[in-house]
Order: structure tokens, then C-alpha cells, then sequence
């Protein structure tokens, strides 16, 4: 997830010029590097600068040094703040809420901030992913089956989204779509071990699941939600 919010700078728009600004580059590098010292100077610009650079990238020390829970209220705050300037970038403060608040194991603020951006963003694949993480651990099985399918129906779809699913269909009841989705998890990421393990419990509900590789699947899954 850090990795994602490095990459923000690429996905604003260019009106508010984040990407030309050399300060926030910086401040951003100087986390990668040194958390401590990072979120260090970046406490110091956000005192002075109440701007999206500055604390944007305040929000990005605080999730680099552990401090998830501050994390996910900065990006929430930030994302409601844009709304009105810029809701392609709202949408995208809410996404990296979620992934926050889904690192501070809070699983409702997760699954709020995901809405949120769902109701600016309704093609939002990645969201509706974040969506079902946040259900997912809340044990809500039914959304969770409506959310991946969701994004996958947006063509948006990963290893861990269908052993989410695949897990949701089990606990409904459902093992043969479950089973079906073991196999496209394990076809997306071979490694996957919570598709292994969720193949092994359908198998003993009488299920047998079989999967066939091709080599050009063996890099493995690049998507963590």
C-alpha cells in the first residue's frame, strides 16, 4: 500500500500540480528512505501549510512510521475537503482511506471510506475490492460476493478478491462456485497460500477441486486487496 501512495503524485490532476511540486517529491523521498525523519519534516510543512501537498504527504509519513488509525482520519479529512475542487481526487483520498484504515484493522472505517468513494466513483473496481476486504472481516458474506463481482464485472479482479469470494460462497453455502473461484484465485497466483488453504476446506466438504497452470500465470499475483 505505501508503494500506491507513492505513486499519488500521478494521479492527481494537474490543477492542483502536486506533481510539479519538488517539495512534496521530496518529502516523500526523504520517507522512503527514514520514516522517523520523514514524517519529522513532514509535521513541520503540513504547522506552516495547510495545503494537499503538505498534508497528503503528512498522511503518508504517518502510514509509513505505523501510525494507520492517523493515517485513515488525514486521508478521510482530505478526501471530503476535495469534493467540491476535485472529486477524481477525492475518490482516490477515499480508496487510500480504506487501504488505511484496512492496515489499522478497522474494518468498518474501511468499508465507510470505501463507500464514500463508490458514490463519487461507481466504476471503481479497486474500491468495490476495498469494499469486500471490509466485509470480508466483518463476515458479511453476501456483500462480499456482490462487491468482487462488482469489480470484476468492471474488469478489475485479483488472487485474494476471489479467495475472498470463494470463501463468502463457502460460508454460504455454496461450495461448487467457491470451488470455482479457488481455481481463478490459484490461476492468478499459484503461491497463494490462503487459496490453498481455502481449497482444502472445500475439499472436505466433498468438493475436488482441480487446477491446471499455464507458465504465463506463474508471476504471481501484483494486486494485494
Amino acid at each position: 500500500m505505501l508503494g500506491a501512495l507513492f505513486l499519488f503524485a500521478a494521479n492527481i490532476s494537474t490543477a492542483d500540480a502536486l506533481a510539479e511540486n519538488e517539495r512534496y517529491i521530496d518529502c516523500l523521498n526523504v520517507i522512503e528512505a527514514d520514516a522517523e525523519t520523514g514524517r519529522r519534516i513532514a509535521q513541520q510543512w503540513a504547522a506552516t501549510d495547510s495545503g494537499l501537498d503538505a498534508e497528503h504527504c503528512l498522511a503518508v509519513a504517518d502510514l509509513a512510521a505505523g501510525f494507520y488509525n492517523l493515517a485513515g482520519l488525514r486521508l478521510d479529512e482530505l478526501a471530503a475537503g476535495q469534493i467540491a475542487r476535485d472529486s477524481g481526487v477525492s475518490g482516490e483520498l477515499y480508496r487510500q482511506a480504506s487501504e488505511a484504515w484496512i492496515f489499522a484493522e478497522n474494518f468498518e472505517n474501511a468499508e465507510a471510506s470505501a463507500q464514500r468513494g463508490l458514490a463519487i466513483d461507481p466504476d471503481s473496481g479497486e474500491l468495490f475490492l476495498l469494499a469486500a476486504h471490509a466485509h470480508s472481516a466483518q463476515e458479511d458474506w453476501s456483500e462480499v460476493v456482490s462487491a468482487v463481482t462488482k469489480a470484476e464485472d468492471l474488469g478489475v479482479f485479483t488472487s485474494n478478491g476471489y479467495v475472498r469470494r470463494g470463501r463468502a460462497y463457502a460460508k454460504l453455502g455454496d461450495y461448487a462456485a467457491g470451488a470455482e473461484d479457488v481455481v481463478r484465485a490459484l490461476s492468478i497466483n499459484p503461491m497463494n497460500i490462503d487459496a490453498f488453504i481455502l481449497r482444502g476446506e472445500i475439499q472436505q466438504a466433498g468438493i475436488n477441486i482441480e487446477v491446471y497452470y499455464e507458465k504465463s500465470n506463474m508471476t504471481g499475483d501484483q494486486q494485494q486487496q
